[in-house]
């Protein structure tokens, strides 16, 4: 199990409920997160998580620089 370490982009999805990060774990791999928060409090109930091609590394990496 992996845990996102740090969410570099964040997106609301369909209807407004469900959110959409995109970050990468302690360990480096990248990961998107579908979730939806949970109300009133610091939590969220996550739909699916799944790895991201290399592809998708490469332009978030040169759409927020190298440090991210």
């Amino acid at each position: 199990m992996s845990r996102m370490y740090s969410a570099t982009l964040w997106r609301i999805g369909h209807g407004a409920m469900a959110h959409v990060a995109l970050g990468h774990t302690r360990t480096g791999r990248y990961l998107r997160v579908v979730y939806v928060p949970d109300e009133g409090r610091r939590s969220a109930f996550v739909i699916t998580a799944y790895p991201v091609s290399f592809k998708v590394v490469r332009a978030l990496r040169r759409r927020h620089g190298r440090g991210s």
